[in-house]
């Protein structure tokens, strides 16, 4: 049996320790990748595997992996962002949506990791943060894709104009969550477009 294998089993056990979603079975899959980081590129893997059983757990694992340590996905960024698009289980995308906010809020904070390609990533995030948004998605990723989408948009005229359209067409008939942060996104967009003029 060779490492990859190795590897690939003990990300199976781990994921298998993952009953459901509740947050202890989370913590323990997630201190166990902590203890582990070399598994990171299979949890990856198998966040876009077939299996959805393992897709989710993965989601659900990564997702507070990243809210510990979110450098540790830095230099998988284009790995991570490459296949966002495919993820169809909204148990999955929730996470994913939120791991790409987060990922936003390191990268506008601190400088990102050089070795990565930055408009690769950054592009891959904002086409699924916008299918997200516009697509029939629970009101969570939407949240964080509007959230991703100001952050990675503050330097782009159209990726701003574009989200304070979207939002302003769905403002009236989303929940109230949704209108809270989406109020909250239009007028920080208002702030920068009269910094800007």
């Amino acid at each position: 049996m060779n490492t990859d294998e190795l590897y690939r089993r003990n990300l199976e056990g781990i994921l298998k320790s993952v009953l459901n979603a509740k947050r202890i079975y989370r913590n323990q899959g997630a201190e166990e990748i902590l203890r582990q980081p070399e598994l990171i590129p299979f949890l990856i893997e198998y966040l876009y595997s077939n299996n959805k059983d393992q897709s989710i757990k993965s989601a659900w694992v990564l997702e507070l992996v990243c809210l510990f340590e979110i450098r540790l996905l830095l230099p998988y960024l284009l790995d991570f962002t490459s296949r966002l698009n495919v993820l169809d289980q909204e148990s999955a995308i929730r996470p994913i949506s939120k791991i790409c906010a987060l990922i936003c809020q390191h990268c506008n904070s601190h400088p990102c990791e050089p070795s990565v390609d930055q408009t690769t990533w950054k592009n891959n995030i904002i086409e699924a943060s916008f299918e997200w948004l516009t697509g029939q998605h629970k009101i969570a990723a939407q949240v964080f894709a509007m959230e991703s989408l100001f952050l990675l948009g503050q330097n782009s005229d159209w990726i701003m104009d574009e989200l304070y359209s979207v939002i302003d067409k769905d403002y009236p008939c989303k929940s109230t969550g949704y209108q809270s942060r989406a109020r909250k996104i239009m007028d920080k967009i208002s702030k920068l477009k009269r910094k800007k003029y």
